[in-house]
C-alpha cells in the first residue's frame, strides 16, 4: 500500500496529503499539480488568475479519494466527461460541478472505467 494511505473496513483508501493547484484562467486540461501522487487526498484550488474550468485530473489509483476545495474567489467548474482531457483523466457524474470559494467536491478514481467519479 502506498505510503501515507490508510484503509479501514468499509472505508475507501484515502490519502492524507494536501497540495495546492494553481489554475490558469480558462481551461485546465489533464491537470497534474506538483506533488500529486498516491498520498494526495486533498487539493486546494487557487483560481487567482480568473474563472477556470478543469476538464480532468491525472489518473489516480483504483479507489483513490481526493477532495477538491476552492480557496480563492473566482469560480471553478469541474467538467463532466470533457474531451479536453484524456479519457482516463476525465470526471464522470450527472453533470458539471461548479465550485465557489470555500466549497469542495469529493472524487474517487475507478480504474475499471478509467474515470474520476463525483461522490454525492
Amino acid at each position: 500500500m502506498p505510503q501515507g494511505i490508510t484503509q479501514s473496513p468499509g472505508i475507501s483508501l484515502v490519502g492524507n496529503g494536501l497540495i495546492t493547484a494553481v489554475l490558469a484562467s480558462g481551461a485546465n486540461n489533464d491537470l497534474n499539480p506538483t506533488g500529486f501522487g498516491p498520498g494526495t487526498g486533498r487539493i486546494d484550488l487557487d483560481s487567482t488568475a480568473g474563472v477556470a474550468n478543469i476538464t480532468g485530473l491525472r489518473p489516480g489509483y483504483d479507489g483513490q479519494r481526493v477532495t477538491l476545495r476552492l480557496v480563492t474567489a473566482n469560480a471553478v467548474t469541474c467538467n463532466n466527461l470533457n474531451g479536453g482531457s484524456a479519457a482516463t483523466a476525465q470526471f464522470s457524474g450527472t453533470g458539471d460541478s461548479v465550485l465557489a470559494q470555500r466549497l469542495a467536491v469529493d472524487i474517487v478514481y475507478y480504474a475499471g472505467i478509467g474515470k474520476w467519479v463525483f461522490v454525492p
